[in-house]
This record gives C-alpha cells, structure tokens and sequence, in this order.
C-alpha cells in the first residue's frame, strides 16, 4: 500500500530517506488498512503499464513472476536474470556431489592373505572391494574425484562467497534476486 503511493522505486527510496513525511504515509496507510480491515469490498489490485486508467479487480495470475525475471526479456537479459535460478541449482547439487566424490576415493584397509600364507592389509576402495587404492585402476577414479572436490565443492562455495563479496550495494533492488 504505501508502495502504490509512489511512481518508482527510486521515488519510494527518496521518499524513505525523509522520515517525518514518510512514517506519517506509513501511518495514514496502516490506519486505512485498519479501517477496511474485514470488509468485502478490500480487494487486491495489481496493474501494469498498460493497465494504468482501466484498474483491475482481483489478482492478476500472470503478473506473479518470482520477482525474477522482466516481461519478455531479450535472450541476454534472460540468461542475467537467470544467474540466481544457476547459483540455487548448483548449491542444490552440492551434497550430492560431494558425497559421490567422496565415495570415489573412499578407501579402508581389508586384511587378506597372500600366496605366502603371510596375512597382509590392504587399502581397497570401500564402495567397490575389488580395487586397489591407489593403484591402476583406481588412479583415474581418484583424480576424477580430486577435481571434483576441487572445483565442485570448494569452488562453488568459493566463488559464491566471492561474487557476494565484491558486490558494491548488496541493499540494492536489483540484488535482492
């Protein structure tokens, strides 16, 4: 309500930063809404660019966008707006990926005997028993899963802490997605 009183968001901003006349159109507001509090004829209104001298009655269902994206956006201005639906998904994923990369260098050792008849350890690789750790055929696995670990499950995080950290005004509105 007290947002509908003003043309833009940067109207909304100045307006804020004089407090005397805004706490008292926050007041006047919250006495209105007070006042039409329970009555039938309270409705929500939403209104578009387009919309501005016919008001509709009801909620409008396809305005409601996540606060994500514009209307038709350009190919480009998608892929932006998009940036936050990535970072979600790939922290999404993270726990599952750090898991399975973790299983592929999880080893422990396995007591076995040997053609001497001397009982000899072993690491042996604990999702699959019939590889050797370290060897061969475990080399590839566990370089896969050593640059996994590097670059999904510490990267991500990192580069997430680090896109945040270099923003100039996180309070912006144009952050808040």
């Amino acid at each position: 309500a007290v947002a509908a009183a003003y043309e833009s968001p940067v109207e909304l901003r100045d307006a804020a930063a004089d407090a005397g006349s805004f706490s008292q159109l926050v007041e006047e507001e919250c006495e209105a809404i007070r006042k039409n509090f329970g009555k039938a004829d309270v409705i929500i209104k939403t209104s578009t660019a387009e919309d501005e001298a016919a008001p509709e009655v009801g909620l409008d269902l396809e305005s409601l966008d996540f606060g994500l994206f514009t209307s038709f956006p350009r190919p480009f201005q998608l892929l932006v707006q998009c940036v936050p639906v990535f970072w979600v998904t790939l922290l999404a994923m993270w726990p599952e990926l750090l898991s399975t990369f973790l299983k592929m260098i999880w080893c422990t050792p396995i007591s076995e005997d040997n053609d001497r008849g001397f009982t000899i350890v072993k690491q042996r690789l604990l999702p699959n028993p019939d590889v050797v750790c370290w060897s061969s055929d475990h080399f590839v696995l566990a370089l896969l899963a050593c640059l996994g670990l590097g670059i999904w499950c510490i990267g991500v995080p990192v580069l997430l802490f680090v896109r945040l950290y270099v923003l100039k005004d996180r309070q912006s509105p144009e952050n808040f997605r």
